[in-house]
């Protein structure tokens, strides 16, 4: 059962154990149980409503940032139509088209080895 089918089931539970409560009673059915099974319901549809609140923020979150993504995508592909149309004759267009990502902080980071003095090497005459 999912839960779209439960929320519907426990919808108008409360009335039709109202309505029916003496004979669910007479069958085992407990006042007591028929009120917690109610209370529960209700809890249910509370967390229910929670979590499509959740999912609904999220789905905004989702449209919100997938909308400044397509912005992003047009303008850069907006700006390289326009790079190769104005370097279409050009030997630099090559490189414009390559795409360099950032430097890598390994490699930008590792210092540069200094030869240090030491004694000459080879034979003295």
């Amino acid at each position: 059962m999912t839960d779209i089918r439960l929320k519907a089931y426990l919808k108008g539970l409360d009335q039709v154990t109202k309505k029916h409560s003496s004979a669910l009673a007479a069958r085992g059915f407990s006042r007591e149980q028929q009120a917690k099974l109610v209370e529960d319901g209700k809890v249910f549809l509370k967390l229910l409503r929670a979590r499509g609140k959740e999912r609904g923020e999220a789905r905004g979150r989702r449209a919100a940032r997938e909308a400044l993504f397509e912005m992003l995508r047009t303008q850069t592909s907006y700006f390289r139509r326009v790079g190769r149309a104005a370097l279409r004759n050009s030997p630099a267009r090559a490189d414009f088209d390559r795409i360099h990502g950032p430097p890598k902080k390994a490699e930008a980071d590792a210092p540069v080895p200094t030869p240090q003095p030491g004694p000459p090497q080879g034979k003295v005459a």
